[in-house]
C-alpha cells in the first residue's frame, strides 16, 4: 500500500454540502448515546424465554445482524441466525426473539417480516426511527428502540448495533459487553482524531487508502471467521458514500475459487484493489494461506493491500476496521467529488415505490 504524500487536495465543504463527515466524526459518542437509551428500554421478562434469535433488516438496517453474528456467535447462549428478505423462515414461533431493525421504518422487507413474526406471536424488538415500523410497534404494544432522525441508515450505525448489544447483554444471552464498549469507543475516537478531511496523508490512513483506491475497483476480503460482515459493510459504504463498484468475498472461501479469475484478462486485474481485513484470531494455516494467495494476485497485476485490525477485544477490533472504511469511502467520494449523503438512484427507487426518503437535505417523498 503506497501511502503517498499529497497535500489536501479537495475542500470538503464544497463536496459534502450535507455534512456527512459531522456524522461519522460523531461515531464514538453515538454509541455511547445508544448504550444508554437501550439501558432504558423495558423488555418483558419472556423474551429471556427465547430459545433463538433472528436479526430481520436490509442494507445498512441489516448489517448489525451480520455483525452480531459474527461477534456473539461463539459466545451466545442461543442460536443466531440473520434474515435479508420478505417474510421469514419457518422455523419463527413464539420462541423465538425477532429484532426487526429499519432506521428509515419504511422498509418493506422489514416491516413484512415484523408483521409475520407478530402472526407466529415471536418475541419482537424493534430498531428504528419512525415511520411504519415503529407504527407497527405502537400498535401491536412491542418494545422498540427509537433511534434519532435526520440522519440516513448508513451514519446511524452506532444506533441499530448496540441496542442489540445492550438489549442482548441485558437478556443475558451474551457475556457482558461494558468492557468491551469502552474500549471500542476509546479505538474509534483515536482513529477518528486522525482521518477527518483537515489531516493530510500520510498521518491520514483512511484519505491514504482513498488515494490508492482511486480509479481502481475495490475488492474487500474478510475471514469468515472474524471480518466478513466488516467486509461487507465495506462495500456498502462504497457504493453509497463514494458511487463506485465494489464486490466482497470471503476467505478461505475465495482460495477454492475466485482466485482463478485472477491473470484471466490481465486489463481488469490491474484495476482491482483487493483489499483484505485481517484480524488476530485468524486461524495460523488461514494467515499462510492468504499470504500466498496475496503473492498470487499481485504477480497477476492486482493491487493488494493488507489491513490490520486494532484492539484486545473481538468488538473493537472489529468496529475498528469498520469505522475505517467509513472514512476511506468519505475521502474516496471527495476524491470523484460526489455528495457523499446523496444517493439519487435509491431515492428515484423509493419514489416509485411510494417509500419515504430520509436523506438529509432532500424534500420528504
Amino acid at each position: 500500500m503506497n501511502l503517498g504524500n499529497s497535500a489536501n487536495r479537495h475542500d470538503s465543504t464544497e463536496i459534502d454540502t450535507s455534512r456527512m463527515i459531522d456524522r461519522i466524526l460523531d461515531f464514538p459518542t453515538d454509541i455511547a448515546k445508544a448504550v444508554e437509551t437501550a439501558k432504558g428500554l423495558q423488555i418483558p421478562s419472556a423474551f429471556r424465554t427465547s430459545r433463538l434469535v433472528l436479526f430481520t433488516g436490509m442494507g445498512g438496517s441489516g448489517i448489525p445482524g451480520d455483525f452480531f453474528k459474527k461477534l456473539y456467535e461463539n459466545e451466545s447462549r442461543i442460536p443466531l441466525f440473520v434474515n435479508k428478505d420478505y417474510g421469514l423462515p419457518a422455523y419463527v414461533d413464539p420462541d423465538t426473539l425477532v429484532f426487526a431493525v429499519s432506521y428509515s421504518g419504511t422498509t418493506e422487507e422489514t416491516v413484512d417480516s415484523c408483521l409475520q413474526a407478530i402472526k407466529r406471536r415471536a418475541h419482537i424488538i424493534g430498531v428504528t426511527s419512525g415511520d411504519r415500523l415503529l407504527e407497527v410497534c405502537q400498535d401491536n404494544h412491542l418494545p422498540y428502540f427509537l433511534a434519532p432522525t435526520g440522519r440516513t441508515t448508513r451514519d446511524s450505525f452506532a444506533y441499530v448495533l448496540f441496542p442489540l448489544i445492550a438489549i442482548m447483554q441485558h437478556l443475558s444471552f451474551i457475556p457482558p459487553q461494558d468492557a468491551a464498549i469502552d474500549e471500542t469507543i476509546r479505538v474509534c475516537a483515536e482513529l477518528a482524531a486522525t482521518c477527518q478531511p483537515t489531516t493530510a496523508t500520510p498521518a491520514n490512513i483512511a484519505k491514504a487508502l482513498a488515494e490508492s483506491l482511486f480509479g481502481r475497483l475495490p475488492v474487500i476480503y474478510g475471514s469468515y471467521n472474524c471480518t466478513r460482515a466488516v467486509a461487507l459493510r465495506w462495500t456498502q459504504q462504497f457504493n453509497e458514500n463514494s458511487k463506485v463498484f465494489a464486490h466482497s468475498a470471503t476467505f478461505p472461501d475465495f482460495t477454492h475459487n475466485e482466485i482463478a479469475a485472477y491473470g484471466a484478462s490481465a486489463q481488469f486485474t490491474e484495476s482491482i484493489s483487493a483489499i483484505f481485513l485481517r484480524d488476530q484470531d485468524e486461524h495460523p494455516a488461514l494467515q499462510r494461506r492468504v499470504s500466498e494467495a496475496q503473492k498470487i494476485l499481485r504477480q497477476a497485476g492486482a493491487d493488494v493491500l493488507d489491513i490490520q485490525s486494532k484492539g484486545d477485544t473481538r468488538l473493537a477490533r472489529m468496529l475498528y476496521l469498520s469505522y475505517l472504511g467509513d472514512f476511506a469511502s468519505y475521502h474516496l467520494a471527495l476524491l470523484h467529488r460526489v455528495d457523499p449523503t446523496e444517493t439519487a438512484q435509491m431515492s428515484v427507487l423509493k419514489r416509485e415505490l411510494g417509500l419515504t426518503d430520509l436523506t438529509p437535505g432532500l424534500e420528504r417523498a
